[in-house]
């Protein structure tokens, strides 16, 4: 790590965490058992943790009830890097409240307080067979919730206790409405009730946690475990069946055209990433934290929004970087979060999680290069790591850090290459999933309308036709994923503008039978070989994988804007797709470092970041003239 970022790091003192949600506080301040039964942590080494040995006791809180098994713990330690490593099990659960009002007795008469959930998931664990003696690793009871300095080194650990454990427990809490899943290995998905229950399995509160995703991904074998907390019974599932079921019951709705249940369910989109992400990191290893990031911001939840963070480096083995995080305030943790990512990478990828907001809706003072990592960033990135792309906006040169007086502000080198000069009023409304290609129709509409009012005000008329939105897009859906050859109005063999309308119409109307293959164009068999439909196909390999750019592109739409440049002397304007919160008189830059320009708007000597953005002409290195010592310095706030 760079020396200045530590520097940064040493300038920030101990403080109490923040909270994003008062009524559900992250558990970084443990109600503190001052009486002398409490129990003492003993200091653990580098590579140590602790584990719980589970034990019962009997005894009844009123005289006339009869003797029921209440659990009591062990504390034992144990090292990742030992010769003849304990075998035990991880529990991955939530916190729920986080005020530990609760006591957890040890064999040896100390307390532990826990809080009352962490109780409930302890009677379900012993309610398992041969439970007694199991090894646990619990982290409210094996990290010394009272010593954030101890947290902080446990934390960095987390990601390689669950891979070692030889099963991860998922406790999913009160599950009185799921028990008949416990029946099968895997459901009979053509059952509707069966599929009903899945969809509810899915939308348990606890998968949409970051933690638990990362548990999850990391652990050897999964088994879902639930209880009914009046009724005594117990639901568990292994989690490969349940995968398997829920693998069935997708294919079967799309298949059958069913009424879709799990396919539309609120957790299909974590289910999916944690699903995905699991046969990933078995197969592949790690993927990009850049695109895990941009994923996961949509679909999982935290209840301390410093673990939007700690909870994916961690995963990614990038949280040794950021040491002490639980005593940094969250704007501190995301600014420092920030300037590893940049200086480790040498680019400015992390822009690509920039929301495109004016103000971060929960810090007012967020620099507007920072990500608020706990927002989802509502704009799609232009491009996704790990993926082939042609952008390569900053011709290779690389972001090189360079210290500053003030910690808030970022310098980068780089050169203006366009202002923005005229928009369309119309913006491209953000849609929760704006994947439909239909999205893309509209183009030339608002393009138009554009133009009309632009007449009717007297504004200069940009020197383009009416077809050029339609035409940038296309080279941006196409040129930015297989080649650096751009669509122009010759590359199409010849066809006229009129039916590329013509074909994108029939693309958004009838994509679900051309992917079938039984859509017949206009009454007949073939379509021309100088269509859109043909020609796309040919170019990814398939149709459906055209679709899928299509798709992607109709996403890149959502929440941004149709713009133009300035004026140049014997070239029409540029066409830009950029925020919505963009404005005219904007600058658009190339930053070195950065793959696509970004939009940046000036506030005296220092200029704040609005967001990423496609600019025609600028996507491939094509302005980048200037030697890279020779770029202009300038310092984003």
């Amino acid at each position: 790590m760079s020396t200045q970022i530590r520097q940064k790091m040493e300038q920030e003192g101990p403080i109490k965490s923040e909270r994003l949600d008062p009524d559900n506080p992250a558990p970084d301040e443990p109600v503190e058992d001052s009486g002398p039964e409490r129990y003492q942590y003993h200091a653990l080494g580098n590579d140590e943790f602790r584990l719980v040995r589970l034990h019962t006791q009997t005894r009844s809180i009123h005289s006339n009830e009869a003797l029921c098994p209440t659990p009591r713990v062990e504390i034992v330690q144990s090292s990742l890097t030992a010769s003849a490593p304990l075998n035990y099990e991880a529990v991955s659960y939530t916190w729920g409240s986080s005020i530990q009002s609760q006591s957890l007795e040890t064999v040896c008469g100390s307390l532990i307080a826990v809080s009352p959930d962490l109780l409930q998931i302890l009677d379900a664990i012993l309610k398992q067979s041969s439970s007694v003696g199991r090894l646990l690793w619990i982290d409210q009871l094996c990290i010394d919730q009272m010593n954030s300095t101890e947290r902080s080194q446990q934390i960095s650990l987390v990601r390689q206790i669950y891979a070692s454990a030889v099963q991860v427990l998922v406790c999913v809490g009160d599950t009185r409405h799921l028990f008949e899943m416990s029946d099968a290995r895997v459901l009979d998905v053509e059952s509707i009730h069966s599929r009903r229950l899945l969809a509810a399995m899915l939308e348990l509160k606890v998968f949409s946690r970051a933690w638990v995703y990362q548990e999850i991904v990391s652990g050897r074998a999964v088994k879902i475990l639930g209880n009914h907390i009046t009724g005594g019974g117990q639901l568990e599932v292994e989690w490969v069946n349940l995968v398997r079921s829920f693998k069935n019951a997708i294919l079967f709705e799309a298949a059958m055209r069913v009424e879709k249940i799990v396919s539309s369910s609120p957790g299909i989109g974590r289910i999916n990433l944690i699903v995905n992400d699991r046969e990933q990191l078995e197969r592949f290893g790690h993927k990009d934290w850049m695109l895990l990031l941009t994923q996961a911001q949509e679909v999982l939840e935290c209840a301390d929004p410093r673990d939007h963070v700690l909870a994916l480096t961690t995963f990614q083995g990038f949280f040794s970087e950021i040491p002490n995080a639980y005593r940094m305030p969250t704007l501190t943790l995301y600014r420092i979060t920030t300037c590893t990512m940049i200086d480790v990478s040498h680019t400015l990828d992390i822009f690509a999680a920039l929301s495109g907001r004016w103000h971060s809706p929960h810090f007012d003072d967020m620099p507007s290069w920072v990500p608020d990592f706990s927002q989802p960033t509502r704009l799609r990135p232009f491009y996704l790591p790990l993926q082939p792309t042609g952008f390569n906006a900053a011709a290779d040169y690389p972001h090189k850090m360079i210290d500053t007086q003030d910690k808030r502000r970022l310098r980068v080198m780089g050169h203006r290459v366009d202002k923005i000069c005229y928009y369309l009023e119309h913006q491209f409304e953000e849609r929760e999933s704006a994947t439909d290609v239909r999205f893309i129709l509209s183009v030339p509409w608002h393009h138009r309308m554009y133009l009309s009012k632009a007449e009717s005000d007297g504004d200069p008329i940009p020197q383009s036709d009416q077809h050029g939105v339609f035409l940038a897009l296309l080279s941006a859906m196409t040129a930015g994923f297989s080649s650096s050859t751009s669509f122009t109005e010759d590359t199409i063999l010849g066809r006229p503008p009129e039916c590329w309308y013509e074909d994108m119409y029939d693309i958004c109307a009838y994509q679900d039978m051309i992917l079938e293959g039984t859509y017949e164009p206009r009454g007949i068999r073939t379509f021309p070989t100088d269509s859109l439909i043909p020609t796309l196909g040919q170019m990814y390999g398939s149709w459906k994988n055209a679709l899928s750019r299509l798709s992607f592109w109709a996403g890149i739409c959502s929440g941004r804007r149709i713009v133009f440049g300035e004026k140049e002397p014997g070239r029409k304007r540029t066409i830009g797709l950029v925020p919505r919160a963009a404005k005219g008189e904007d600058s658009v830059w190339i930053l070195h470092g950065a793959k696509v320009p970004v939009v940046l708007r000036r506030l005296g000597r220092c200029y704040r970041v609005i967001g990423q953005c496609y600019w025609d002409g600028c996507m491939y290195g094509e302005k980048v003239s200037w030697e890279e010592n020779a770029g202009q310095a300038i310092d984003l706030v």
